[in-house]
């Protein structure tokens, strides 16, 4: 199987989406294993008015 090569432009629109939902992304990277990336969003709880 080769590597599929690109260019970073899905990362780096990835993480400006995500930093802007007041989130971020975690990598993970191990040499001949391949890298895990992680999306971390806050939840935002609504609270109804009665």
């Amino acid at each position: 199987m080769s590597a599929i090569q690109g260019v970073g432009v899905g990362l780096s629109s990835s993480k400006s989406i995500v930093e802007s939902h007041g989130g971020l992304i975690e990598v993970a990277s191990a040499l001949g294993r391949g890298s895990e990336f992680r999306v971390v969003l806050p939840l935002h709880v609504a609270r109804l008015a009665f």
